[in-house]
């Protein structure tokens, strides 16, 4: 039993090794090329902006998933990282409703706060991430049809466009919500009924 566990262990251990060194190649490919060839034209502050992205959901999900075997639990984590980490740049580089200028962008960081308030309040137990999620894409729903009524980003994105983004977040949060459903009725998950051993 011990060795199982000191393998299993050993084996998060590589996995966390592979996590970072694969984020560090990422963030390490516009450095390169920017240092390089010169042809990405972004600024250290867009370079500092997408070390954000990359490295901060890493770092969430490394605490989040260290102490849980249930893969469904690091799967709807790493989904639902991956979606607010993809939602934001997309917003602040391309923009999702008419051009990254448009102010009306700024109606998806509600997406991000129900996130980040919703996980941090359930104290990103599973169940609890389940229904956090599940609101999350409800917002994002919300925000989709608030566009479409008053045609916002109109003529830069059409219907058809806004539906078509915002229906792969939707599904995005979705997914995630329904992996974390999935971990919740696992005993090697985080749930909100679970108790924190006490020592006298």
């Amino acid at each position: 039993m011990i060795e199982h566990q000191g393998y299993d262990l050993k084996r998060r251990g590589q996995w966390r090794a592979a996590l970072w060194a694969g984020a560090v190649g990422i963030y390490l490919i516009p450095v390169a090329l920017k240092v390089t060839t010169g042809d990405l034209d972004w600024s250290l502050v867009d370079l500092l902006f997408v070390a954000v992205l990359i490295f901060l959901p890493v770092l969430i999900y490394d605490a989040a998933t260290r102490q849980v075997a249930s893969w469904s639990y690091h799967a709807g984590m790493a989904v639902a990282l991956a979606g607010a980490s993809f939602l934001v740049f997309s917003t602040a580089s391309v923009g999702i409703i008419g051009s990254e200028s448009d102010a009306a962008n700024a109606l998806y960081f509600a997406v991000v706060a129900a996130g980040l308030v919703g996980g941090f309040s359930v104290r990103l137990s599973a169940d609890g991430m389940a229904r956090t999620l599940t609101g999350v894409a409800a917002v994002q729903m919300l925000i989709t049809i608030i566009a479409l009524f008053l045609q916002l980003g109109y003529p830069d994105s059409g219907p058809l466009e806004l539906l078509a983004i915002n229906g792969l977040f939707v599904a995005m949060w979705l997914f995630a919500a329904f992996l974390f459903s999935k971990a919740a009725r696992e005993p090697s998950a985080i749930t909100s009924q679970s108790e924190v051993p006490r020592h006298a």
